[in-house]
């Protein structure tokens, strides 16, 4: 097996995001890898969500961005709790467009490998953490495969 020292894992809150953390924590043991978690909140979505509110003065756009924050915030409080103490992990919220932030985090923390679920049984998360197949079929922006399939 390939050395992995440093695994990006992109979670959603998913069983499918569960299952690919799992095998993050797997390949790390037997590499001495570290595990970063990402949990990225969109944007573009929140804007949606804000422009579809018939009153708007209930909740400002700072209140939904800080609200996406502590959602993601306590995801990654759970999902960090599952990895066992003897790996490295950190976790990092982004407010962006889901594949640009995966992509930038890979770059930024020089992670050869990027392990993510296929898609969760729900649309929305799906759209907010951005497709895997997409990632797939641009494979010189990656630097290692995806898993779990």
């Amino acid at each position: 097996m390939k050395s992995y020292q440093h695994i990006l894992v992109p979670i959603d809150g998913s069983d499918h995001s569960k299952q690919a953390l799992q095998h993050a924590i797997d390949i790390a043991r037997i590499t001495g890898g570290a595990i970063t978690l990402l949990s990225v909140a969109n944007m573009a979505d929140i804007i949606n969500q804000f422009g579809q509110m018939e009153n708007t003065s209930e909740l400002t756009m700072d209140e939904m961005t800080a609200s996406a924050q502590a959602n993601s915030t306590g995801l990654l409080k759970k999902f960090a709790a599952m990895i066992p103490a003897s790996l490295s992990v950190q976790s990092i919220f982004e407010l962006s467009a889901p594949e640009a932030a995966i992509l930038a985090e890979q770059k930024s923390q020089s992670a050869d490998l990027i392990c993510m679920g296929r898609g969760g049984g729900q649309a929305l998360k799906n759209f907010l953490l951005g497709s895997a197949q997409h990632l797939r079929h641009h494979p010189r922006t990656l630097p290692g495969p995806l898993g779990p399939r």
